[in-house]
């Protein structure tokens, strides 16, 4: 009496123009800065996108290398990094997108902006749900800045990145505390249900403070909303995420410049201050 069937349903999307997609970054850390180009694919391409080679990608009046292993992939000298305060240019030219016969010139740019000192981090287990949900906190003290200030937090355990995708990224605007101590606040966290995130004796936990600009502040959260599930199940169809990036025949991805503090605690005991919600 009761019964169900399944049918396949064939979507057709359309094929877009072929846009610049950018992912690059300058920050204070002295190290080798990237910038990587690549083109947009259409939806059901099932393939890496194609890389960007051959280009001339400046950061401010730095000339950025190719990588000789990694199409697409320009980097910086090691010796070159960004300066609280600073306003930096990305330039690209050289490259013909939509293959018209004509070079495009594309720019961005993005200040450091200055980012609370930490005075220290603590780590604090917490289970909540009755134990359904475990992790570790990583509780933060710092003064913030009088000025306005937003905050991307990341996590490393033993000098390796563990917070390392867009979705486990955490972003803050400092409304709640601008220009006041922040006496303890969790800021960041590591789930125990994920191996590379649990926390064993003699670890070395390390919170990495990023200071972002409101524009990059903002992609983050539309980038993060695009990916993720819609609510309600059948919202109509999303904008595109923001870019700053400009010229062309339009262009996709994010250059952002920002600041890094980092702070680090060696844990003895993973359970030694333990929170039950």
């Amino acid at each position: 009496m009761l019964g169900s069937c399944t049918e396949q349903v064939n979507i057709d999307l359309d094929s877009s123009y072929t846009r610049l997609v950018v992912d690059g970054q300058i920050t204070t850390d002295t190290t080798r800065h990237y910038v990587r180009l690549s083109k947009t694919m259409d939806y059901f391409s099932n393939r890496p996108a194609d890389p960007v080679t051959g280009g001339r990608v400046m950061i401010n009046n730095h000339l950025l290398t190719e990588s000789d292993t990694a199409p697409g992939l320009y980097l910086t000298d090691p010796g070159f990094y960004g300066e609280t305060g600073e306003t930096y240019t990305l330039s690209i030219q050289g490259i013909d997108i939509d293959s018209d016969g004509s070079e495009e010139i594309y720019e961005a740019t993005s200040r450091i902006n200055s980012i609370a000192r930490a005075d220290s981090i603590e780590v604090v287990y917490q289970e909540y749900a009755g134990g359904a949900v475990q992790l570790w906190g990583i509780q933060l003290y710092a003064k913030d800045p009088v000025e306005r200030n937003y905050y991307l937090f990341k996590v490393l355990k033993n000098d390796t990145l563990v917070t390392d995708t867009i979705d486990e990224y955490v972003i803050q605007d400092d409304r709640m505390f601008n220009g006041n101590y922040v006496p303890g606040v969790m800021v960041q966290s590591l789930i125990k249900a994920k191996k590379d995130e649990i926390i064993r004796p003699g670890d070395v936990i390390t919170l990495e403070a990023n200071g972002i600009t409101q524009d990059y502040y903002k992609y983050i959260i539309e980038l993060t909303n695009e990916v993720g599930p819609s609510n309600p199940l059948f919202s109509g169809p999303r904008a595109n995420v923001r870019t700053n990036i400009e010229g062309g025949n339009g262009a996709a991805g994010f250059f952002r410049a920002y600041s890094i503090n980092r702070i680090s605690v060696v844990v003895e005991d993973p359970y030694e201050k333990i929170l039950k919600w």
